[in-house]
């Protein structure tokens, strides 16, 4: 048995393609859904039937069996240790191994189950010497250019695995947004938010993006911003688009798109916007879609550079050339879904 732990909604944009290709091989799968956090608790949000119907919906349309589905929340401990017991899970897919503000954590019989960690970035390695999980076979790394950080633990990087979503089928939210913005007969901006770290420079980043949103409707272009979710308690402190003077057009709030947002939309708007720098920058850059992609970047204050970028860029997207790109993922000789799927059922002796 195979089971997959989420924590948190973001934990979809790296396990969700291994879930769909497992399921595919026919292997016994189950998937356990915690809202056990009480900071940085993004299912806050989000209901337990919406998130279900969510994974049902995805799984359906790229025609796999749906599996077991469990929920369990603040005060459901006890039955996440009675399910735990009776399916037995041999192995376990995972991101979130490390929580500093958890109501409780999912215990793990280390005899029972192989934890494969998928790691988030450079913290991969704070979170392995913290986590309560000392039964880790193997950690799964982002980037090539991060292997250097995981030198003492048993680790590999098989590539990005987002954009391997764009190999499945879309589901029907994604194409009826699209379809809707592509009625306004309008030219198509996306902006993924970057998490404001600090409260000094808040207003000179709500400046900042009034200043670019206020010259893209002047352009007439279609403005979509993608909000970045950390989850419960909400801080506005660190957070602008309550604040902006001039609204979006389409604020996505809650990522309940497959392939995620940060990767679909992207392929269908005429330019990706960044106000600083985010993680999404290395996906579009593997995607090959420098061609529509800007930073502002703060300390260069390139505003002007951003204008001309807007002005040169207003041509409506050739939808058959994003098609071209999907194609050009698919026939890639190496593909990281596949190459971490076939070591999985070769290495990690899953039955």
């Amino acid at each position: 048995m195979i089971t997959f732990y989420f924590f948190n909604i973001t934990e979809f944009q790296d396990l969700l393609y291994p879930l769909i290709e497992l399921l595919k091989q026919n292997k016994k799968v189950t998937i356990f859904l915690f809202d056990c956090l009480e900071k940085k608790r993004q299912f806050k949000y989000y209901e337990k039937k919406e998130l279900i119907s969510y994974i049902e919906e995805i799984l359906s349309i790229n025609n796999c069996d749906i599996p077991p589905i469990f929920h369990f929340g603040q005060n459901e401990k006890k039955q996440y240790d009675h399910v735990y017991t009776s399916t037995k899970p041999s192995l376990i897919l995972m991101q979130g191994i490390y929580h500093k503000n958890a109501k409780w954590i999912p215990e793990i019989d280390q005899d029972m189950s192989k934890v494969i960690h998928f790691a988030w970035g450079l913290d991969g390695p704070y979170n392995i010497e913290r986590t309560p999980y000392k039964n880790i076979t193997m950690n799964v790394v982002r980037r090539e250019s991060q292997m250097y950080a995981y030198h003492k633990y048993n680790s590999k990087c098989f590539g990005n695995l987002r954009t391997s979503q764009l190999l499945h089928t879309p589901i029907n939210k994604n194409i009826n947004t699209l379809n809707s913005i592509k009625k306004q007969n309008k030219k198509i901006c996306f902006i993924p938010e970057r998490w404001i770290r600090s409260k000094k420079n808040k207003k000179n980043v709500i400046k900042v993006t009034n200043d670019i949103i206020s010259y893209l409707k002047k352009k007439d272009y279609y403005v979509i911003f993608k909000k970045r979710e950390k989850g419960w308690p909400y801080s506005e402190s660190y957070n602008v688009i309550n604040e902006l003077t001039e609204k979006p057009d389409l604020v996505i709030d809650k990522d309940l798109y497959y392939p995620t947002s940060i990767i679909f939309f992207p392929l269908h708007v005429d330019i990706c916007l960044f106000i600083g720098t985010t993680s999404v920058i290395w996906d579009l850059d593997e995607m090959g879609m420098q061609d529509k992609t800007i930073i502002y970047d703060y300390k260069k204050d390139n505003i002007e550079d951003v204008k001309k970028f807007i002005d040169t860029n207003a041509i409506k997207s050739n939808f058959k050339s994003d098609n071209k790109k999907i194609t050009n993922i698919k026939n890639k000789k190496d593909l990281p879904s596949k190459k971490i799927i076939n070591y999985l059922l070769k290495n990690i002796f899953v039955n």
